[in-house]
């Protein structure tokens, strides 16, 4: 597993990648963290892969780029597209 912890636009977010399993193939998780107050409120994603990823930085890539979606509201980070 890799863990990769990046700042955009006042969030905080942090990127796992899982794997590669028994077909080659990565995937991942990611949280968006934005401080409210004294709290923090976390939000957590396991998108769906419409096409599988054979490398561990295109997976971590494409997590990342869909967790900045996610913040700019283009994108729910339901799915990771191509």
């Amino acid at each position: 597993m890799t863990v990769q912890n990046s700042t955009y636009r006042d969030c905080n977010i942090s990127v796992d990648v899982i794997g590669p399993d028994a077909r080659g193939a990565y995937s991942g998780t990611f949280v968006i963290t934005h401080e409210v107050g004294d709290a923090d409120d976390d939000r957590q994603f396991t998108p769906a892969w419409r096409t599988a990823v054979f490398s561990e930085a295109e997976a971590l890539t494409r997590l990342t780029r869909l967790a900045e979606d996610v913040i700019d509201g283009k994108r729910d980070g339901s799915e990771i597209s191509t």
